[in-house]
């Protein structure tokens, strides 16, 4: 997932950053934007399937949220921001949130280790 969206933050950059390759840059970050949902859908799916009701409520949400991207991101592209687009152009936030998350479940693990040390019911990482 991290790969993915670092190579949508490269074709955004080529995007915004010239006129002269953005078409090149439109046809990376589009290639590999379209996987990141379906990759964050099984990253969820094998990262919070401790019980089946976790498993589907997270599986739901992540779903729901991805689908939910398509409503607001037309937004993210006014005509006065033409023609760099920058504020569409910026997904380094995806990353981010990927890490934090990544870092906040093995710190859950840890928690769940202190409380119950015989438990086998811990997050992926």
């Amino acid at each position: 997932m991290i790969i993915s969206t670092f190579l949508d933050v490269v074709g955004f950059v080529m995007a915004a950053a010239t006129t002269n390759v953005r078409y090149v840059g439109m046809v990376i970050f589009l290639s590999f934007s379209s996987g990141v949902n379906n990759i964050c859908l099984g990253w969820a799916a094998s990262t919070l399937g401790q019980t089946p009701e976790k498993k589907a409520i997270s599986m739901a949400l992540v779903n729901m949220l991805s689908n939910l991207s398509s409503v607001d991101t037309p937004y993210l592209w006014p005509s006065s921001d033409s023609p760099r687009y920058v504020t569409g152009m910026s997904s380094v936030a995806v990353i981010l949130a990927t890490w934090f998350t990544r870092a906040q479940l093995k710190w859950d693990n840890e928690r769940i280790r202190q409380i119950a040390p015989e438990t086998n019911v811990l997050y992926a990482y």
